[in-house]
């Protein structure tokens, strides 16, 4: 049995009194069950017959429990005092590409009529250097501007 389905039952049928009573098998989880789990509130001295299912702490935690990764960026603002301050901001990496490619959309290539015709059948094309550097400096710029 997988735990959404072992929590489907759960939610189903409730444990009314104690769910030890008359039973053969209780249904409070074994130690051993709580083996994985770096959380206290995993173990059944705290929360009995559950887990957290809280990502990094509950052994028994879905994939879809994990977070998106994020980046941090650190930066200076000027503080309500009038000085200037350090400060961080955080993105995820799906708000942090959406940032990329809105720079990057600013960044003009420039083809020559070989390349043209190179892309027309069905070819690729490699970018200069100067290209490259453009469009590398144009993400660092974007970075340096992010609201804190």
């Amino acid at each position: 049995m997988d735990i959404e389905e072992a929590r489907r039952r759960l939610a189903a049928n409730p444990p009314q009194g104690d769910p030890t009573a008359g039973a053969r098998r209780p249904l409070v989880p074994a130690p051993e069950d709580f083996d994985g789990c770096s959380s206290s509130s995993c173990r059944p001295r705290n929360k009995p017959w559950q887990h957290t299912f809280a990502w990094g702490l509950c052994a028994h935690a879905p994939e879809s429990a994990r977070p998106e990764p994020r980046i941090s960026l650190l930066g200076t603002y000027l503080d309500v005092d009038g000085e200037m301050s350090i400060g961080t901001t955080s993105f995820t990496l799906t708000e942090m590409a959406a940032k990329i490619e809105a720079a990057l959309r600013e960044v003009k290539i420039t083809l020559g009529p070989n390349a043209v015709g190179i892309l027309e059948r069905g070819g690729t094309v490699t970018l200069s250097g100067g290209e490259y550097q453009a469009m590398a400096l144009t993400v660092a710029a974007m970075l340096t501007e992010v609201d804190l």
